[in-house]
Order: structure tokens, then sequence, then C-alpha cells
């Protein structure tokens, strides 16, 4: 809807999913429980008592089917990293390549996993593959900016899938560390 003071998001249409939020050029949109100073925040807190020399792993899962799968990793006995925190989101569409950048800029995190519903398969239609493609656009931007020691990756995994967020996250982890062992 549109007024004299600009936009309006209706929230009888408003599904929650962050779409707009993550897309908006001017962050003239907000969430209610979901800025991105508060997802600073989590990351900010997340890995003050991680052991120096860890790399930190930050998971941005989807509250459907990522984060759900992380969950089945514990009921699987599936170990995650000692050094991986996760934040639930609304959708994996909702990460705005901004907040990553602010991340990795503040150095807040080594490796960041977003991680969406599986394919033909996203509870807000497309958010899943709008992050994945930006995720692939941002990982060449990373890479020519010279963030050669910090890991973007993108995954869709289902709720059943806690042994791709395992594998992924091994991946990730020992990639870093290996980095973090040639810069020491």
């Amino acid at each position: 809807a549109i007024k004299e003071e600009g936009v309006v998001i209706d929230p009888a249409f408003c599904k929650g999913c962050g779409l707009c939020y993550s897309a908006c050029p001017s962050h003239a949109i907000t969430l209610l429980n979901f800025e991105e100073y508060q997802v600073l925040k989590m990351t900010e807190t997340a890995f003050k008592h991680l052991s120096d020399g860890k790399p930190r792993l930050l998971g941005l899962l989807c509250y459907w089917c990522a984060y759900a799968a992380a969950d089945y990793m514990g009921i699987c006995r599936i170990k995650a990293p000692e050094n991986f925190r996760s934040i639930k989101i609304r959708c994996s569409g909702s990460i705005s390549m901004d907040l990553i950048m602010e991340i990795l800029g503040r150095d807040l995190a080594d490796g960041i996993l977003i991680a969406g519903c599986p394919v033909n398969n996203c509870h807000d239609i497309w958010g899943n593959y709008i992050e994945a493609r930006r995720v692939g656009i941002l990982s060449k931007v990373l890479e020519d900016l010279g963030y050669k020691d910090k890991i973007i990756k993108w995954e869709y995994i289902g709720v059943t899938r806690g042994d791709v967020v395992a594998n992924d996250l091994k991946f990730m982890n020992e990639r870093l560390q290996k980095i973090k062992n040639k810069n020491a």
C-alpha cells in the first residue's frame, strides 16, 4: 500500500520472511525482533569465550529447515565443531549482504554458513533462491576485495539433513584452521 508518507507494508499480507527487509537499499523497512543490529549483537557475543587460534564458524540458519537440521544433528549424535555458533533467522532471504559485509569487516567471524530450505521447498517460496544468488555474487566480490582468509558458504538443507550441516562445518573448519595455522 502507498500512503502519503511512503510505502507501508500491510501487516495482513506480511509473511514475516524478511525478503523486503534485506532488499531495501535505504534500510527503510524494519522487522520486529529481527534487525541487523540484533544479529550483530548476537554475533559479537557468540565467540567471546572461544579459545584463541580456533576459527569462528557462524551459521545463519533459516527457521524452517536449516536450523531444524542443526538441531537434528544432536538427535543423531552428530557433533558440530566446538567453535560453531548458530543464529536462527526467519528466512535465508532475510539476510542482506550489507550484514555479511559488516560481520566480516568487523572481523566477528571467520566463516559464515548461510543455509535455507531445500530446492523446491522454500516456505517463503523463493527466499532460498534469492539468497543463493546473493551469496554467489558476494563470494566473488569478497575474493576481489582480498578476503582470502574468510569463507562464506551457501547451502540448501532439509530438516533431516543434519549430516549436510556437519559436513559443511567440517569442511569450513578444516580449511579455516589451515589458513589460521599458515598465518600464525
